[in-house]
């Protein structure tokens, strides 16, 4: 399932001939991410599949089913009952918790540096480096895709998206109640605001993003159905800044906001930051390119909300609320040389 809504209000400044190329290559990236969305996917399904096809190895098709038609039973006696080899079977959740684990950072490109301001940055003085905007914003473009095995409910998606005030982000809510073999849910909802950039002086882009808390907050729950099953589950949410050159070439750069990533019995918060409401909070982005002085550029201030996981008999529940408002976006150009 995919949907996606693209408004940018016509600007007199910004040349017709560059304004007219903004949708189409606004739609040709974003085609990108869906495809690298179903290359995830296609790769949830197989990490399932190959799970139940050894798990069923192990245990022996007849077996297997006598398990699961006894749940609630000790699990131990049943391994002995059925002469289970216990330690291959650990070694295959250990193994399957890996590869869930090398797809939670698919689409990472990063930006190397603090990502979180403490102190109100440079820009807050507004020297005439800086040219520094805010709502109401000119544009905005969001899309989300999902796909999901038969057994999960379709998620509950809910958009948060006004660039009259700023507010930016998206919930995603998941459920999966009585799991068979290798079921997954896989969701990317995509908010970001537009606008126009006049490259005041030859060099590379500089820019701050400011969010202001409303809500942000996540949850997970992952409930064993008998002794043999096993999960991944991952979310994140990453700040981003896209800019889109007069050639029509995208220039992507990434933060992080939180990043979880959990399977049986183990999990990893790699980036779990819970702010206080109203706080605001920098996050900060170079580019890689140069721009010429008096060009155009597009820029797309973003908020990419992803919630992934896979499961073989277990009931699993997600939910990611991130309620945002994009307070500021100050950019500037700095020679090379200056950059640290």
């Amino acid at each position: 399932m995919y949907e996606f809504g693209y408004d940018l209000q016509p600007d007199p400044e910004v040349p017709q001939e560059i304004q007219q190329v903004a949708r189409p290559a606004t739609l040709v990236h974003h085609e990108g991410r869906s495809a690298q969305m179903k290359a995830l996917t296609s790769q949830l399904k197989q990490l399932g599949s190959e799970y139940a096809r050894e798990l069923s190895s192990i245990i022996g098709g007849e077996s297997l089913e006598r398990v699961r038609a006894s749940r609630g039973a000790d699990v131990d006696a049943l391994h002995t009952d059925i002469g289970v080899d216990v330690d291959r079977m650990t070694q295959l959740k250990a193994e399957h918790a890996k590869k869930g684990r090398s797809l939670h950072e698919y689409d990472r490109p990063t930006t190397p540096g603090a990502a979180l301001i403490a102190e109100p940055p440079p820009c807050e003085g507004m020297s005439d480096s800086w040219v520094v905007y805010s709502p109401p914003y000119p544009g905005s473009f969001w899309s989300y895709e999902w796909d999901r095995s038969d057994e999960p409910d379709d998620p509950v998606l809910t958009r948060k998206l006004d660039r009259n005030n700023g507010q930016i982000g998206s919930s995603i809510h998941t459920r999966l109640s009585g799991a068979d073999d290798d079921d997954f849910m896989n969701v990317d909802y995509y908010t970001a605001f537009k606008l126009w950039h006049q490259v005041r002086e030859t060099g590379y882009l500089e820019a701050y993003l400011a969010l202001r808390v409303t809500n942000l907050n996540y949850s997970h729950t992952a409930s064993d159905e008998w002794g043999f099953s096993s999960f991944n589950l991952s979310h994140f949410t990453l700040p981003q800044l896209r800019i889109l050159a007069p050639d029509e070439m995208w220039e992507i750069k990434s933060r992080v906001l939180y990043n979880y990533f959990e399977y049986s019995r183990k999990a990893f918060p790699f980036v779990e930051w819970f702010f206080p409401a109203s706080d605001i909070h920098w996050f900060y982005f170079k580019s890689d390119q140069s721009y010429l002085a008096g060009s155009w550029v597009l820029l797309e201030a973003a908020l990419q909300n992803v919630a992934w996981f896979v499961a073989n008999d277990y009931s699993i529940t997600t939910g990611s609320d991130v309620d945002l408002w994009l307070d500021r976006v100050a950019v500037r150009s700095v020679p090379r040389e200056v950059i640290s």
